[in-house]
């Protein structure tokens, strides 16, 4: 009895053993936000570097996220103990919400209560064409009513009417745009985003024009 009590607790170990000592890479391509006339990262990034934190675009009256559901992965690999390979996947995969269609997704936390969102005045420009949005939604847990709760909801996107006031000064609100376009490769340098007409608060400046920069991503994982 002790003798199978001893070779389970070794297997065990060694199972986990193995796991510890799996890891793995993986990376591709991503549509990063910016303003300006120059892009401000290199084309390829560290991999110290997290693409979240490079789509938070400064700009005055709040504080901005955006970005697409274009992220291209172009391979995973996973090796053991960081040298010996164990398996890979070469394939292009698009990570993130995907049926085909464009998402921009745009989050703001305002520092007053001026702002209004109209989503369908957004436009996104693709190699030259302007498009504008089909849907315009926010995401968060609502109850059975339609209400935003903090918690016993259902995490869900809901439509959005025409307008939409970001009356809560430091809320964060988390809002998507659908576009009826296949999503633009990561490696394109012709994507845009004019949020001035979409995103407004009379007190404020209107937003500039937000462009996209294809920049590689690495990351390793464990």
């Amino acid at each position: 009895m002790r003798r199978r009590v001893a070779a389970l607790a070794c297997a065990a170990l060694a199972v986990a053993a193995l796991a510890a000592g799996c890891a793995g890479y993986r990376g591709g391509w991503a549509s990063v936000p910016y303003t300006g006339d120059r892009p401000p990262h290199p084309t390829e990034l560290p991999e110290s570097v997290r693409l979240f934190d490079l789509e938070e675009v400064k700009v005055p009256g709040m504080r901005l996220r955006v970005s697409l559901n274009n992220r291209l992965r172009t391979y995973d690999y996973q090796v053991w103990f960081a040298v010996v390979p164990v398996s890979g996947d070469p394939r292009d995969v698009l990570v993130g919400d995907q049926d085909g269609r464009t998402r921009v997704y745009v989050g703001v936390t305002p520092q007053s209560a001026g702002y209004v969102f109209r989503g369908k005045a957004a436009k996104l420009e693709v190699d030259g064409r302007i498009y504008a949005p089909v849907a315009v939604r926010r995401f968060g847990q609502f109850d059975a009513a339609g209400n935003i709760v903090a918690r016993g909801g259902k995490w869900q996107y809901v439509e959005l009417g025409p307008e939409f006031a970001l009356s809560q000064p430091g809320t964060s609100y988390a809002l998507s745009l659908v576009f009826d376009v296949p999503v633009p490769k990561a490696e394109s340098a012709k994507i845009s985003i004019d949020l001035s007409e979409a995103l407004r608060d009379p007190s404020q400046p209107a937003l500039p024009l937000i462009r996209f920069q294809p920049v590689r991503w690495r990351e390793g994982y464990t």
